[in-house]
């Protein structure tokens, strides 16, 4: 309204209609007077919810093997669409990204890349950073960013957490768009400052993204045969499955690749 930027107001009622129809949608797939009338409603009961959460964490298995098999049959049933869903948000982050580079406009002189080696190669904080330090540094950083996304994904049925996820994708569309507007190749900016350690945090990006949404959405969704907090519990074992066995491992490599690969392909391409 400030910038008289009225359409975004149209956006605005889009999204509040959204989640008017999410709301309806739980109401009407969790509501039913006649189980509410012959059947005990939700309790608080921890002793039954750990049993119900780690009992679907362990999923019956006595092997890391057969665990995985499990966890990919979780993946080729229930994530397959959350999927799609997940990497279409970040693509529509990208464009985002991309699109505002428009609007906020860098000046060249501060791409400029004639100092590269030396800002990479001095100083003891930078250091620091090519050590197992700075890959535990990032790592736990990553996690910290996913745990945050579930737990305002848990709250908005899954929306608020895409969103936290689609950020780090705007940036890259953002300066990817920059730097081509600076007369630089944007495939040579995304194969040095992204590719070799995006091949890992990427899919780990759209992977968490996809537990997000359908651990939102479990709000949303009829759960035949069980009550809106077992649905829930159930839910977070699958989310935590697919966190400690995909998702950390993921974040794991790209940190060590962050730390230890990017910084010399960037070299190899812009070091002179």
């Amino acid at each position: 309204m400030f910038w008289a930027r009225y359409t975004i107001l149209w956006w605005v009622i889009a999204g509040l209609a959204i989640v008017a129809i999410l709301f309806i949608r739980a109401g009407m797939a969790h509501f039913s007077r006649e189980e509410l009338l012959g059947k005990d409603l939700d309790n608080l009961n921890f002793g039954w919810g750990t049993k119900v959460f780690f009992g679907e964490v362990s999923a019956g298995v006595r092997s890391i093997k057969s665990w995985y098999v499990q966890l990919g049959w979780l993946f080729s049933h229930k994530l397959l669409l959350p999927i799609g869903l997940a990497s279409l948000s970040l693509l529509i982050g990208v464009w985002v990204g991309v699109s505002q580079a428009k609007v906020f406009v860098l000046p060249p002189e501060l791409l400029n890349f004639e100092n590269l080696e030396s800002g990479l190669t001095q100083g003891p904080d930078i250091m620091q950073f090519y050590s197992a330090a700075g890959v535990a540094t990032i790592w736990l950083h990553n996690i910290r960013a996913i745990l945050l996304a579930t737990a305002l994904g848990l709250f908005s049925f899954g929306v608020l957490g895409i969103i936290i996820l689609m950020l780090p994708l705007v940036l890259i569309g953002y300066f990817t768009a920059t730097v081509a507007t600076a007369g630089l190749s944007p495939l040579t900016f995304l194969t040095a400052f992204v590719l070799p350690h995006g091949i890992l945090e990427i899919p780990a990006i759209i992977i968490a993204g996809a537990v997000i949404l359908r651990l939102g959405a479990t709000l949303a969704s009829p759960a035949p045969g069980q009550t809106v907090g077992e649905a829930l519990l159930r839910a977070l074992a699958d989310w935590f499955k697919v966190l400690v066995g995909v998702v950390i491992p993921l974040l794991l490599g790209a940190a060590l690749l962050e730390v230890y690969v990017t910084p010399r392909v960037v070299m190899a391409f812009f070091g002179g």
